[in-house]
């Protein structure tokens, strides 16, 4: 029978130091190039949840006031988690303070306070504080009335713009407009509604 050779108990496994620096730099240069990508993708990302999510709320409330004959109130909290609408005096921010929902059975304009009856809040939202920015072009806007029919109360022009924080161009950001008959939609920043 032919021997069998032991093998070489000296021999080593493993990588070498310069192996494992070499994986380092192509790991580190590959995520440097990945990092800006990745920003772009969350700002962006979180600016269409944003718009999204106001949509709905101005759907939502549009839907409401039509199957429930009554007005529906969509209005900027005076703080987060609170009850009570903010002014009319100064642009507010729905993403810092928070929004609600709250059926307006009066169907005037002017109430900014719900949870007390006939006044019944439907939906809340809480307010972030994230360095984006969701307000108003016009500080009426505060607060949206929907009528039974589902047409909005405002009687001037203007819309909902969202902007991330820092200095991005105008394409990260968006702007949520209102049609005459109260129909919210998205479009681009620089776009007229």
């Amino acid at each position: 029978m032919p021997r069998s050779e032991p093998l070489n108990s000296n021999a080593q496994r493993g990588f070498t130091l310069i192996e494992s620096l070499t994986v380092i730099a192509i790991l580190v240069i590959i995520g440097a190039l990945a990092a800006p990508n990745l920003r772009t993708f969350v700002v962006r990302n979180k600016v269409s949840s944003m718009s999204n999510e106001l949509t709905a709320a101005l759907t939502q409330a549009r839907a409401l006031s039509v199957a429930k004959n009554s007005c529906v109130s969509l209005c900027v909290a005076s703080a987060s988690n609170s009850t009570t609408c903010a002014d009319t005096s100064a642009i507010k921010d729905y993403q810092t303070n928070g929004w609600m929902l709250f059926q307006n059975p009066q169907c005037d304009a002017t109430v900014t306070a719900a949870g007390t009856a006939p006044n019944r809040v439907l939906q809340q939202r809480t307010g972030e504080s994230n360095g984006y920015s969701l307000k108003p072009t016009n500080a009426a806007w505060n607060i949206v009335m929907f009528d039974p029919r589902g047409y909005a109360n405002l009687t001037a022009a203007g819309s909902f713009e969202i902007i991330p924080p820092g200095t991005l161009d105008t394409s990260y950001k968006r702007k949520v407009c209102l049609d005459a008959a109260g129909r919210p939609t998205v479009r681009s920043f620089s776009s007229t509604c």
